[in-house]
C-alpha cells in the first residue's frame, strides 16, 4: 500500500500511473498536477509513504483528465477551466497550452506524434 499525505488540494480528481510503474500523476481540485516517484516497497510494514514529487502548475481549476503517452515521455491534462496542457515528463515542464471550452468530459488518445481529442460538450 502506498500513502500520499500531501496531494496539493482538498481532493484528488484525476490519477494515472506511468506504463513502467515507476511514477504516477495526480490532479487536484485546485488545478495542481503532481508527478510522484514510487518508492521501493517496504515489506516490513506494508505501508509506503510517497514523498518525492514534482509540482506542475498551469491549470486554474479542477483537473479532470490525465493521459500519458505510452513511452512515458509526455502527458496531457485537462481542467474544467477549459485549459489543456501537454507536459514533457522528462524535463517536467509544459510544452503547450490550449483551451477547449464548454466540455463535460474529455479523452486524449496519443498515437505516434498525433494527439486526438474527443470531447463531450455540455
Amino acid at each position: 500500500m502506498y500513502v500520499v499525505n500531501k496531494a496539493y488540494g482538498s481532493k484528488v480528481t484525476a490519477i494515472t500511473a506511468y506504463h513502467n510503474c515507476q511514477r504516477f500523476i495526480s490532479g487536484s481540485d485546485l488545478g495542481h498536477v503532481v508527478v510522484w516517484e514510487v518508492p521501493e516497497p517496504n515489506y516490513v510494514t506494508d505501508v509506503n509513504h510517497v514523498y518525492k514529487h514534482f509540482l506542475l502548475k498551469e491549470h486554474k481549476a479542477e483537473v479532470t483528465c490525465i493521459q500519458i503517452r505510452r513511452n512515458d515521455t509526455e502527458c496531457v491534462t485537462s481542467s474544467i477551466d477549459g485549459s489543456c496542457v501537454i507536459w514533457d515528463l522528462e524535463s517536467v515542464s509544459s510544452v503547450s497550452l490550449f483551451f477547449i471550452f464548454q466540455f463535460q468530459f474529455i479523452v486524449f488518445i496519443l498515437i505516434g506524434v498525433h494527439l486526438f481529442i474527443i470531447t463531450i460538450v455540455q
